[in-house]
């Protein structure tokens, strides 16, 4: 699934396009969850490393960056972070976008 669907997508006049990423997107606060996983973060690692590290795609740092909002850019050295478990992303990702 493309994950850009989720957000409206704009041209600039030079035709050039951009995503509008101020579409709220909340996952549940309650991380003791079954959908989620946590990981030991090895150095300051950018979230679309650790995203294709845990997805095999750089296309969800999105989600990682959502649910550890502590650090913008990367994924801080020897912080544990939460992530979707993979075999839940697909069924969140349809959920969210029939919500669009």
């Amino acid at each position: 699934m493309d994950y850009s669907t989720i957000f409206r997508r704009y041209n600039t006049t030079e035709n050039l396009p951009f995503l509008l990423l101020n579409k709220r997107v909340e996952f549940p606060t309650d991380r003791t969850l079954h959908i989620y996983g946590t990981r030991l973060v090895d150095g300051n690692t950018p979230w679309t490393t650790m995203s294709y590290k845990i997805y095999g795609t750089i296309d969800y740092w999105w989600i990682l960056c959502s649910l550890n909002p502590s650090s913008v850019f990367y994924a801080n050295d020897s912080d544990v972070i939460y992530y979707i478990k993979p075999e839940y992303l697909d069924v969140i990702l349809n959920s969210i976008s029939s919500n669009i």
